[in-house]
């Protein structure tokens, strides 16, 4: 399902900013690691992770539960400079 199309750029910017921060230092870890602690398996394991909270914040945007005022979507555009 395609939740994309229904989403403003600038809160799908910010799901995708926050999976970043909160993900990718982990699995940048993983790799450095891989084969004396993690496997690839848990490295695909935390992608998808990543993948689902991502999904999960679109669909609590859509369902009313994660709101953006117009001041937040001005802040994301100003910081992220997207026009």
């Amino acid at each position: 399902m395609s939740l994309i199309k229904e989403i403003p750029e600038e809160v799908i910017f910010d799901i995708e900013m926050e999976s970043y921060m909160r993900y990718n230092s982990r699995i940048a870890n993983m790799y450095d690691w891989l084969g004396e602690i993690y496997t690839r398996k848990d490295i695909k394991e935390m992608e998808k992770a990543r993948k689902d909270f991502e999904e999960q914040c679109k669909k609590d945007y859509l369902k009313g539960k994660r709101i953006y005022s117009e001041e937040d979507l001005q802040k994301i555009r100003e910081s992220w400079n997207i026009k």
